[in-house]
């Protein structure tokens, strides 16, 4: 059966967790039926033990300066391991896959930082393929929202990741580097198809139920017409 890749990408503080949750729920409750739904952060370091290891090292490395393209190719290597022993493996056996953030989040993260020597190593790394083993979602789901919106989601959330940003004006230079890192990417080809989805929740509206209306009005009829094939 063939596999299906589905990217969710957004600046930080525009729900990627929480819409990555919601269409995995609904894939393995009725979209996908029956076939096997997995997600994976491959940004992250807990995603896999071998990335895991890698973590290990950084923490154990002296003398990095933060953000600096030596610093970043621990991150890189991370993810790029994170691809060779999760999502590549359940793509080879039919899964759906879905991935909480991908290169361009690593790419975003760089530029808004601006180490230019950590930018080209990673914009270098997503060209040649080696970054992703040059894997490109048959469908990016991008969410984006106000860089106000943004930063109140950011303070909701329990802890922040590393490097999160933490104010308004760190907020709206992460969410233009993510349109940059969109750009580039699509530049070569990394782009297959894309659906846009802003963030306009309401006060009186429940987060919950508007992210929930947002997947079943602007991300299932996608989705599902992709299985359907």
């Amino acid at each position: 059966m063939k596999s299906l890749l589905i990217g969710i990408d957004g600046p930080d503080g525009s729900g990627k967790t929480n819409i990555t949750r919601i269409i995995t729920s609904y894939l393995r409750d009725d979209w996908a039926k029956g076939r096997e739904v997995v997600s994976f952060k491959p940004t992250y370091f807990e995603t896999t033990a071998e990335a895991l290891l890698v973590k290990e090292v950084l923490e154990a490395t002296s003398g990095l300066e933060a953000y600096s393209r030596e610093h970043n190719e621990f991150y890189l290597e991370a993810m790029r391991l994170n691809y060779l022993n999760a999502v590549i493996p359940s793509l080879e056996n039919g899964k759906i896959v879905i991935l909480d953030s991908s290169e361009i989040r690593a790419l975003a993260f760089n530029l808004a930082k601006g180490n230019q020597g950590a930018i080209n190593h990673t914009k270098e790394s997503i060209k040649d393929g080696t970054l992703n083993s040059g894997i490109i979602p048959d469908v990016r789901i991008f969410i984006d929202g106000s860089p106000e919106t943004l930063l109140k989601n950011l303070k909701t959330k329990k802890s922040l990741d590393h490097g999160d940003p933490i104010n308004l004006e760190e907020v709206s230079k992460r969410r233009l580097a993510y349109f940059e890192a969109i750009a580039y990417v699509n530049s070569f080809g990394g782009i297959k198809r894309t659906i846009y989805c802003n963030l306009e929740v309401n006060h009186h509206e429940d987060p919950e139920n508007y992210l929930h209306k947002l997947v079943s009005q602007k991300i299932k009829p996608v989705i599902q017409s992709m299985l359907s094939c």
